[in-house]
């Protein structure tokens, strides 16, 4: 679950870790992944960024309706429901896409994210009004996943450390830094910066 430190050599094997890994010396034919849960969360964070971006939008132009049509709170979930397929289209994709990626996910990511995919679905795609369908309910869950979401934006990437690599796959959420003679017939793919010194 924390970071790995390796005072040694890494020769065919792999290597997992939450948070950061440091080796000292070389990896030769080895996998190296660190982070691994914060790439998925990192997706998951996007496609809930542009879900509450969609909602936010949607809860203003239901007031807006409101004022100036008349609409009552009753009639607020055929309007949800005209809007997702007239003007938020892309709302119902990135629903769609959080849900797969959860599924696909479910081993690594904990509950939390299918409780607040079942909220947003309870919003955005019941089949019959509930008790989000009124601007208290809507304002509450936006709040929620604004909350959900701050959580997670904070969170640091982790780093990869090593002298060089030979043969290997390097994987990090952050910064890899290859200290020592370089890097040959490597695959290597950093979510920050990737520093060679050889």
């Amino acid at each position: 679950l924390g970071s790995i430190m390796i005072l040694q050599n890494v020769n065919r094997a792999k290597i997992r870790a939450q948070q950061s890994i440091f080796i000292q010396q070389n990896v030769i034919s080895g996998t190296v992944t660190s982070g691994e849960n914060k790439m998925i969360v990192t997706k998951l964070i996007g496609l809930l960024q542009q879900i509450r971006h969609s909602l936010e939008r949607m809860i203003v132009a239901i007031q807006q309706l409101m004022v100036m049509s008349k609409i009552r709170e009753q009639d607020i979930y055929p309007l949800t429901k005209r809007l997702l397929e007239s003007k938020f289209q892309t709302t119902m994709e990135a629903m769609k896409q959080y849900k797969t990626m959860c599924e696909q996910k479910r081993e690594q990511i904990g509950e939390q994210w299918f409780d607040i995919g079942s909220q947003l679905d309870g919003c955005l795609l019941a089949d019959r009004p509930n008790h989000f369908h009124c601007l208290e309910g809507m304002a509450n869950l936006l709040r929620e996943l604004n909350t959900f979401i701050g959580q997670y934006d904070r969170e640091e990437n982790d780093a990869i450390e090593l002298s060089y690599a030979l043969n290997s796959v390097i994987h990090g959420s952050g910064d890899v830094v290859v200290t020592g003679k370089g890097c040959y017939n490597c695959n290597i793919y950093a979510g920050g910066t990737l520093t060679v010194h050889g």
